[in-house]
């Protein structure tokens, strides 16, 4: 079985008038290259709508094969919620306490309150099975009133500790080896390794900053995707009128004029080029660790998730809008033209070095619209002197101007994506 393939997806993608992954003053984002200012959208924005489609999918596909990942700061209360599950009054009696402890002690995160709700001072990323084996390692070691208070007064006296060190300038000491909370921490370290990734780590990877969980490698490259014209934007003025105070016999009488509320927007309309990769080889092996790969019935699961899963990212890379300050108007568009390329060996390319090569071009040498802007992008992308040599195990095309793309095969888009989905189903 071969476990090494790259998939590489180009997309030259046209937005109507939209307001794409603004920053949080409502500006549209953008980039200087060579000295000139770009619109931009930022790769997470976009893997964000991936994720989200993906587990719809998946869902829809297997029932439940998306294992839920929390992306979230909210992990007392996710812990809480677990511990009020339990049939033992000790751990729904002591839910809110015994979950702040795993969030102090286990995962050593700070906790801040905001908005009357506790959250931790860094967004966790944690699958269903990480929080699983937590509650699981913490009711192994915590099964009577009596172990319960020795945790508590151990935190209360490491709490005091780090007190005096803090008042005489010192660095607070780290639990001792056989307290309450290092057990656990101990058969976490020797648990965690060995469980599932689950789909969504296992594709776009994890950075894990609690010393009990694994950063996962991620199996995607993705770009920021950057308009192929100098950044255009425009305001979009907006109001909210007052409907019952307008409704009023006269002005005198309402207290006011015109808008209730007056406000604007910035939007812009351009050709996106967007790149993204998908490492099919290392996706599988995240996805197989902790799996019993001689029971045939998961090398059948794993492999339809591998599928199904490429496909539906393709899809989204090529068609899907990102997440981010959007409003009504926001669009899902069609492309100009997706290139697609598979190869089991080499390095990931973009075309980055030939778009801007045609952004920058000046006078009759320009290309008029952005649209052919990519068109000629990808013509000396696939047929200039460092064209990829390597032996594609398929190259697609679909879109405007099929002939501009050298030795691509041309097809409409659902062929595309069947075709990708069909390599993948030959060589896992």
């Amino acid at each position: 079985m071969s476990k090494r393939m790259l998939v590489e997806v180009h997309v030259g993608k046209r937005y109507g008038i939209s307001r794409l992954n603004c920053d949080g003053a409502g500006q549209v984002k953008d980039v200087i290259i060579d000295n000139e200012r770009y619109n931009r959208i930022s790769s997470q924005s976009k893997k964000k709508v991936w994720r989200e489609n993906l587990e719809k999918r998946l869902e829809r596909l297997n029932g439940d094969s998306m294992e839920h990942v929390y992306r979230t700061r909210a992990m007392k209360d996710i812990f809480k919620k677990e511990f009020l599950k339990k049939e033992s009054e000790l751990y729904a009696e002591n839910a809110d306490a015994m979950a702040e402890y795993i969030v102090k002690s286990v995962l050593s995160c700070a906790l801040e309150t905001k908005n009357g709700f506790d959250v931790t001072n860094q967004v966790l990323i944690v699958t269903k099975y990480d929080v699983e084996d937590i509650i699981e390692a913490f009711c192994d070691v915590i099964k009577t009133s009596e172990d319960w208070e020795q945790a508590k007064k151990e935190t209360a006296e490491k709490e005091k500790e780090k007190e005096n060190d803090k008042k005489k300038g010192g660095k607070a000491k780290s639990s001792a080896k056989g307290s309450v909370s290092q057990i656990i921490i101990s058969a976490l370290k020797a648990k965690l390794p060995l469980r599932k990734y689950g789909v969504e780590c296992s594709l776009f990877g994890r950075m894990a900053t609690s010393g009990v969980m694994e950063t996962v490698e991620s199996a995607m490259c993705v770009n920021h995707s950057y308009s192929l014209g100098k950044a255009t934007l425009d305001s979009d003025y907006y109001i909210v009128v007052d409907n019952y105070l307008s409704a009023m016999a006269s002005e005198t009488e309402s207290g006011q004029s015109g808008a209730g509320y007056l406000d604007e927007k910035e939007f812009s309309s351009h050709v996106y080029y967007e790149y993204a990769s998908i490492d099919v080889g290392k996706f599988y092996d995240n996805l197989t660790k902790g799996v019993d790969m001689s029971d045939e019935k998961n090398v059948q699961r794993i492999k339809t998730i591998i599928i199904e899963a490429v496909k539906c990212v393709i899809n989204d890379i090529a068609t899907s809008a990102p997440s981010g300050g959007q409003n009504s108007f926001a669009s899902r568009p069609d492309p100009v033209g997706v290139y697609i390329t598979i190869k089991e060996d080499g390095e990931g390319r973009t075309a980055d070095t030939y778009c801007i090569k045609e952004m920058v071009k000046k006078g009759s040498a320009a290309a008029k619209t952005e649209a052919d802007k990519f068109l000629n992008a990808m013509n000396e992308f696939t047929s200039g002197d460092f064209a990829d040599d390597s032996d594609y195990l398929a190259r697609i095309y679909t879109g405007e101007s099929p002939e501009m793309l050298n030795g691509a095969e041309h097809m409409s888009w659902k062929e595309a994506v069947k075709k990708v989905g069909d390599v993948v189903d030959e060589k896992f």
